[in-house]
C-alpha cells in the first residue's frame, strides 16, 4: 500500500515539472526554428498561449502542491519533501515573471489566448467576468463588470493593432531576466535525469533553484 502512495506522489510531483514543460516544448519549435523567423504574428499566438500556460500551475500550486507535500512529509520522504519545494520555487519564478507585466496586460494575453483555443467564449455572455493576474509576485482572482472587462482591453491596444501589442509583449517575456528561464532551460536538459532520479528515490540538484 505504501509502495502505491509512494508512486503517487512521485509521479504526481514529476508532473508538475513536466506538464508546464511538455506545453512550452510543444509552442516553442514555432519561436526557435529558422522557418518561422518571418512568421511575427504565429510568434504572438504563441506566445499568447505560453504566456498564459504559466497561470495554470500557479492555480494548482495550493492544491495538488501542497498536497503532495504533505504527503511526502507524512511518508518521510526527504527526497520528495524537496523535490515538491524545488516545484513551488519554479512556480514562483513564473509568478514573478508574470508580474513584469501590468495587471491588465495579463488580462489582455489571457483574453486573446482563449479567442485562439475557443469555440465559444461564455465569459463573453455574463454580467460579472473573472480575471487572473499575478502582482507582486501573488495571484490575484477577482470578478469585475463586463463593460470594465472591456475597457480593460481596450485600454491595452490603443491606438496600436493587436500584433503591435503582442510583437511589445513577447519581446519583454522572451528577453527578461528571470530565474524562470534559468530553471526551465535546465529543465529541458536534464528532464530524464530529473525523471530517473526521483523513480529510483534519488535527489536532484537544480543549480537555478538554491534549495
Amino acid at each position: 500500500m505504501q509502495d502505491i502512495e509512494i508512486n503517487y506522489v512521485t509521479s504526481g510531483i514529476y508532473c508538475l515539472f513536466h506538464d508546464h514543460l511538455n506545453c512550452a516544448k510543444n509552442w516553442g519549435v514555432y519561436l526557435q526554428a529558422k522557418e518561422f523567423e518571418q512568421e511575427p504574428e504565429l510568434k504572438n499566438k504563441v506566445i499568447a498561449i505560453w504566456i498564459s500556460s504559466l497561470i495554470d500551475p500557479i492555480l494548482k500550486e495550493e492544491g495538488w502542491l501542497y498536497n503532495y507535500l504533505e504527503k511526502a512529509k507524512a511518508l518521510n520522504l526527504i527526497h520528495l519533501e524537496r523535490y515538491a519545494k524545488q516545484a513551488q520555487y519554479f512556480f514562483q519564478s513564473m509568478k514573478n515573471l508574470l508580474s513584469l507585466f501590468s495587471p491588465e496586460e495579463q488580462v489582455f494575453i489571457t483574453d486573446f489566448r482563449n479567442q485562439l483555443v475557443h469555440g465559444f467564449l461564455a465569459g463573453r455572455h455574463e454580467n460579472k467576468r473573472l480575471i487572473r493576474y499575478v502582482e507582486q509576485g501573488q495571484l490575484v482572482e477577482k470578478h469585475i463588470p463586463r463593460q470594465e472587462y472591456e475597457e480593460i482591453i481596450r485600454t491595452v491596444i490603443g491606438s496600436s493593432s493587436m500584433d503591435e501589442v503582442l510583437c511589445d509583449l513577447r519581446a519583454r517575456f522572451t528577453g527578461a531576466k528571470s530565474e524562470y528561464w534559468a530553471i526551465f532551460r535546465e529543465l529541458q536538459i536534464n528532464e530524464k535525469i530529473l525523471y530517473d532520479a526521483m523513480m529510483a528515490g534519488r535527489e536532484f540538484q537544480f543549480r537555478s533553484i538554491p534549495l
